[in-house]
């Protein structure tokens, strides 16, 4: 109904500009009425759809500037009806290609509250029996154990979950809850879901050079972040020990044909994956180097990087602020080096205290935490858990090495890090692969960084990680609101001066 609009708008304009010389003023005065009525029509339309704001005033601008040209036009060529003419033919053909362009709006990742668990509970000391039940009474609700960490020096081990029979009575609950004494911190359990972004056609970047990896010029990454420097320095020097990353997703598919042998089963049920989302991740971090397959990676063999899975979405993709941290506290447990995060969303809380407590459960065993900022274009702080305390939260950039459209900014983020994000190709179900976009893609490439500085020096802190990378790492024009763009090849350099361990 809108194109049918503005093309009545610009036949009326141009008939009456056509036939104006003709002194056929009878007629004339009609194209005029049906041409105001119907730009009038065109402009309420657009006011009274259900787009936002951005969007009408958008609409609004092109559709303005359509018709202020073409009113300009016809009545410079009023004079000389074949060119005339000729406007006309040439403008209806434009206005369907004109009428498609639509600003870039990032996918806002909305959060809800899980049905069967709506409450996260911390509780100052252990609760007994007759005060669980009593709780439960109060509450019409029933109260269960959220997290069972190995190390209970933690205070991981007192937190609860609270499912209430009736959902419509969430702000009521929160105020009775806020009455018991016993109760340290109380947050909704919110679902998240795994960042989608319109994935595009693959192309080449560069002639393929120092890999046998039969695609590997489809990755732009590989020249960005320079991984044949990154292998010519490792070649030099023995990995103190293998680190291992843990994939926090909706599993991987573990048996591809370039992952397999980096790849360590630790559940069987881990080793699906429904929507590719974490396989893709996976190969950004450790996708098989020169065996004549697929893609390569920063990582030149496993000798200095595994990947496992650690399930904490279903396979649509969904997952609960309680899924996901029992995934950090098990990932932790397993004794995996680094944790990389594709989750995340927009959070309707000021702060998620157990996000925080389970980041500082997962430092104290060792493992440094890399996080994707989020896909909504907004501040990064709103974005959870990339906004969590102790995390490295990770920007993405595109080709040009400018912001991605849709990245989150880290102007307010404690660690910020950027990394490619846009169109990157990876490995997916099936043993193939394909082009995804987003910051899921980009944190995999800071978490195998990480990783490779933990297997030159196991000790390192996520703290001083951070700070080799951003040393390191590059500047652009965007860096304030995406951090550095890593530079793998030169932090594991710094990390390397004056260390007695080349070969």
């Amino acid at each position: 109904m809108h194109l049918v609009l503005l093309y009545t708008c610009i036949t009326s304009l141009v008939l009456w500009s056509f036939i104006h010389d003709r002194d056929q003023e009878s007629i004339a005065k009609i194209l005029q009425s049906l041409f105001t009525m119907c730009f009038l029509v065109l402009l309420f339309s657009i006011f009274l759809s259900n787009e936002n704001l951005s969007l009408t005033i958008f609409h609004l601008a092109k559709d303005l500037l359509i018709v202020s040209i073409s009113a300009f036009l016809a009545q410079k060529l009023r004079s000389n009806k074949i060119a005339l003419l000729m406007f006309a033919g040439i403008l209806y053909v434009l206005i369907p290609q004109i009428h498609k362009v639509q600003p870039e709006t990032p996918k806002t990742i909305q959060t809800d509250i899980a049905d069967d668990a709506e409450f996260l509970l911390e509780f100052k000391s252990e609760l007994s029996a007759d005060r669980i039940k009593e709780i439960e009474e109060k509450t019409a609700g029933s109260l269960s154990i959220a997290f069972a960490p190995k190390d209970k020096s933690y205070n991981m081990d007192e937190y609860y979950i609270l499912d209430i029979k009736d959902n419509s009575q969430i702000d009521k609950t929160i105020q009775i809850l806020k009455t018991i004494k016993e109760i340290r911190w109380v947050e909704k359990n919110e679902i998240l879901k795994t960042p989608e972004l319109e994935t595009k056609k693959e192309k080449s970047y560069f002639k393929k050079k120092y890999f046998d990896d039969p695609e590997v010029a489809k990755q732009w990454s590989v020249k960005t972040l320079d991984y044949a420097a990154v292998h010519a320095t490792l070649k030099k020097i023995k990995p103190k020990k293998t680190a291992l990353v843990a994939v926090l997703d909706g599993g991987v598919y573990g048996i591809h044909e370039d992952l397999k042998d980096n790849y360590v089963s630790t559940k069987a049920s881990y080793d699906k994956d429904s929507n590719s989302h974490g396989t893709h991740c996976a190969g950004v971090i450790a996708a098989i180097s020169n065996n004549g397959k697929g893609i390569s990676s920063m990582v030149p063999d496993n000798s200095w990087v595994k990947i496992t899975s650690i399930k904490v979405m279903n396979n649509f993709g969904f997952g609960t602020q309680q899924q996901i941290i029992k995934g950090i506290i098990e990932a932790a447990d397993l004794g995996a080096d680094v944790i990389s995060m594709s989750i995340g969303g927009v959070s309707s809380q000021i702060r998620e205290k157990a996000y925080s407590d389970a980041i500082e459960y997962a430092n104290a065993k060792g493992t440094i935490v890399v996080v994707a900022s989020g896909n909504s274009n907004v501040n990064a702080r709103k974005s959870t858990p990339g906004n969590a305390k102790g995390v490295i939260g990770v920007a993405a950039i595109d080709t040009l090495l400018k912001k991605s459209h849709f990245s989150n900014t880290m102007e307010d983020i404690e660690m910020p890090l950027s990394a490619p994000g846009t169109d990157i190709y990876s490995t997916v179900v099936n043993n193939k692969y394909k082009t995804m976009t987003g910051t899921s893609m980009a944190a995999p490439h800071v978490a195998a960084s990480v990783a490779l500085l933990k297997a030159i020096d196991p000790s390192i802190s996520t703290e001083r990680a951070f700070k080799i990378l951003r040393d390191t790492g590059k500047k652009s024009d965007n860096t304030k609101l995406t951090g550095k763009i890593i530079q793998p090849n030169l932090a594991i350099k710094k990390l390397i001066e004056g260390r007695s361990i080349f070969n």
